[in-house]
């Protein structure tokens, strides 16, 4: 044990000296998500429709036509990113469009956007064939109504963004000019300073797409262009939005307690994060979209303990304010939004650790992760990554809790012969995994020292020079699809070692 002492301590000193390292003036950590089909198909087909960025198109399809497999895990993913890879590319769409996953609500727009593409590209008739007709009609109908109802709802702004450009690319074939132009007036008056939609790639391909079609010399597809352009990675390929903010809180969030971290980091991680909130009390994901529950339990997590109590309190009003009468929370702030399993088990697990005095109640909301959990409904969490999901309904309802020991002695049984997890059981290891599993097994009070040892031994082993690790994609955004975010997949495996350091 004492090998495996030195040997943790060792990774972990070079984990953190990575985070120390490569933490920024401003005190937070932008690390560029890795490029994925879906953003990169989404710009590559804007860009090319709407002209003036011949070399990043060009660039663009050719990291597709090299990264053409799909790394995902979902047959809806992987269908979306097929789909965006051969428009890209000028191939014919093989889409599914009686797949009983679209009946997803949430999945639904994702589809419709790749649906209006494959419209604007002329493949509709190739994917519906006779009934051609009747889906169009039902696709314009279903985003007529999605369009009206979206401010009134409080849909978040890139959402409204994407809704809109799919309107006008629908109109604009149906030769509804005046309903083109009304959607692209609502794209322009949502479009930031900067040329993007709240900085997401994919909303502002859509914006390109759209503003292309609508008023292709126009000064606000001048600027979108010319912001999504400056997204593309030196590779050609795009990704995700930078998580600025999300990537800063599960970082202090890990290392919080490290010494090297406290004389080095953390203060300046802090006053950023403490920067980041808004007059409501909520924080966002990343500097650039608006604030949501789920990120502010999260930055709450973060803030305990090393932060002014007013900052404290401002989040806690949040949740009395939002807390809706079946005692739980949705995620965003808009009218039809429902409460999905991680959000509620983050506030549950932070609220927790607060004073009651003042702090909404969590009974209802407990027995409702409770309830969910042990029936063995489907826990949707913000990584696909199986220990630490337990590990998160486990925060919430309690380590003790029957159905998460049980679903921690399958972990446990999940362990690979090289000494680490993987994402789900039976799959290869990979070091968020592992990190994840140590979290959820010292949580549980697990007491087989030689698989624990294993488990370091393996993280040492995978370990690289600059003190990060390898991952794969692993943070689920959008659901269904995975995005590899190194400076997220570094917390998680960090936060492991220090619980079983016993410092998290």
């Amino acid at each position: 044990m004492e090998t495996t002492q030195s040997t943790l301590e060792l990774v972990l000193e070079r984990a953190v000296r990575h985070v120390v390292d490569t933490q920024d003036a401003a005190g937070s950590w932008t690390t560029p998500p890795a490029p994925r089909i879906l953003e990169t198909g989404f710009a590559c087909y804007a860009l090319s429709v709407a002209g003036g960025a011949d070399d990043a198109v060009a660039r663009a399809r050719t990291w597709l036509a090299l990264n053409s497999a799909s790394l995902q895990h979902d047959p809806i993913a992987i269908m979306t990113e097929n789909a965006l890879r051969d428009l890209s590319l000028g191939k014919a769409v093989e889409l599914d469009p009686d797949h009983p996953a679209l009946r997803n609500p949430v999945l639904r727009w994702r589809i419709a956007l790749v649906q209006a593409l494959t419209l604007h590209a002329g493949q509709w008739e190739h994917v519906w064939g006779d009934r051609a007709e009747a889906a169009l009609a039902q696709l314009r109908s279903e985003l007529s109504e999605r369009y009206e109802t979206a401010r009134k709802d409080r849909l978040r702004v890139w959402s409204i963004v994407e809704i809109a450009a799919a309107r006008v690319i629908v109109e604009t074939h149906l030769g509804d000019a005046e309903a083109a132009r009304e959607a692209a007036a609502t794209i322009e008056s949502i479009q930031s300073e900067d040329g993007s939609v709240a900085g997401m790639p994919i909303s502002t391909a859509m914006a390109v797409l759209a503003l292309g079609i609508a008023d292709p010399g126009g000064d606000a597809v001048r600027r979108a262009r010319a912001y999504l352009v400056a997204q593309q990675l030196d590779n050609g390929g795009f990704g995700l939005l930078v998580c600025d903010v999300w990537d800063t809180i599960v970082t202090i969030w890990a290392f919080r307690e490290h010494e090297t971290f406290r004389q080095h980091s953390r203060d300046r991680a802090v006053a950023f994060l403490e920067s980041m909130q808004h007059p409501d009390g909520g924080f966002p994901y990343a500097t650039t979209v608006e604030p949501d529950l789920d990120s502010t339990a999260a930055a709450l997590h973060a803030l305990v303990g090393v932060s002014d109590p007013a900052v404290i309190e401002r989040s806690v009003g949040l949740y009395r304010d939002h807390q809706r009468p079946d005692g739980l929370w949705n995620t965003y702030y808009y009218a039809k939004d429902v409460p999905t399993d991680d959000c509620v088990a983050h506030i549950v697990a932070v609220l927790k650790q607060l004073p009651e005095a003042g702090t909404p109640s969590i009974t209802v909301a407990r027995q409702w992760l409770s309830d969910r959990f042990s029936a063995g409904e489907e826990f949707l969490c913000v990584y696909r990554n199986r220990p630490y999901t337990i590990d998160t309904i486990g925060a919430a309802i309690g380590y003790d809790h029957p159905a998460v020991r049980d679903a921690a002695a399958r972990v446990a049984a999940a362990q690979n012969s090289d000494g680490g997890w993987g994402q789900e059981a039976g799959e290869d290891s990979c070091a968020t995994a592992t990190g994840a599993a140590l979290a959820c097994l010292v949580h549980v009070g697990w007491q087989d020292s030689a698989a624990l040892d294993r488990a370091v031994e393996y993280l040492a082993a995978t370990q690289h020079a600059d003190g990060s690790w390898p991952g794969p994609p692993e943070l689920l955004g959008p659901r269904p699809l995975l995005s590899y975010v190194p400076a997220q997949s570094h917390a998680v495996v960090a936060t492991g070692l220090m619980t079983l350091s016993g410092r998290c």
